[in-house]
C-alpha cells in the first residue's frame, strides 16, 4: 500500500484533522521563513496531540545538524526530511530518526541520490513546470521513494500506477485558502489507499 504524508501542519486544528483522517506521516516545517514554518517548541506541543500511529516528520532546509538533532532528541519528530542542499555527510550526522532526502527537479545537489545515507528518497517535481505527474522523470533508485509536486485526487491513481512509489507527499492539495482542510485530507487519503 502506498503511504501518504500531509506536510505543513501548524495548528491544533490541523492535528485534529490528521488524527481523524489518518495519513501515515505528517510534516512540520522546522526551518524558518516559510509560510508553514513552526518552531521546535510548537512542533513538540503539536506532537503531543498527534495520534501515536502517525509518524511526525521534521522538514529542514539547510539547517544546522545540531538543531535538527535537538528536534529529534526532544521527541518532536521521528523522521527528518532534508529539503535543501545537504551533503551525504550532513545527513549522516543525524541519529535516532528515519531520514528522507529530497531531490527537486531542476535543482543541483552536491551528490547523486544513491550516495545519501538515508532511508528514503523524495522526488519533488516542484510547481508550474507543466509536466504531468505521470510524465515526470525519476532517476534510478535503490531504495523506497516518495513523490511530491502537482499531485491531487485527479492524477493520484495514474501517478501511483506509473511509478509505484513508497509514498506521496502533499501539502497545498490538502488545503483550502491556505488552511488544512479535513475533507480534502480525507479525500486524498482515500485516493491513495483506494478505500
Amino acid at each position: 500500500m502506498t503511504r501518504i504524508k500531509i506536510c505543513g501542519l501548524r495548528t491544533p486544528a490541523d492535528i485534529a484533522a490528521a488524527n481523524e483522517s489518518r495519513p501515515d506521516y505528517i510534516g512540520f516545517i522546522l526551518s524558518p521563513g516559510y509560510r508553514r514554518s513552526i518552531t521546535k517548541e510548537q512542533a513538540l506541543a503539536l506532537r503531543k496531540q498527534l495520534d501515536p500511529g502517525i509518524v511526525p516528520v521534521g522538514v529542514f532546509v539547510n539547517a544546522a545538524p545540531a538543531y535538527i538533532q535537538a528536534c529529534v532528541d526532544c521527541g518532536a519528530i521521528e523522521a527528518v526530511q532534508f529539503h535543501g542542499q545537504e551533503s551525504p555527510a550532513d545527513c549522516a550526522a543525524i541519529h535516532g530518526a528515519k531520514k528522507i532526502k529530497v531531490f527537486v527537479t531542476g535543482e543541483d545537489q552536491p551528490a547523486p541520490p544513491g550516495s545519501y545515507p538515508v532511508d528514503y528518497l523524495l522526488f519533488d517535481s516542484g510547481r508550474g513546470d507543466g509536466i504531468a505527474p505521470k510524465d515526470r522523470q525519476i532517476p534510478p533508485c535503490d531504495r523506497p521513494f516518495f513523490l511530491a509536486g502537482g499531485l491531487n485526487t485527479e492524477n493520484m491513481a495514474e501517478t501511483i500506477a506509473a511509478f509505484s512509489p513508497y509514498g506521496v507527499d502533499l501539502s497545498s492539495a490538502a488545503e483550502t485558502n491556505g488552511v488544512k482542510d479535513k475533507n480534502k485530507m480525507q479525500k486524498l487519503i482515500r485516493s491513495v489507499h483506494h478505500e
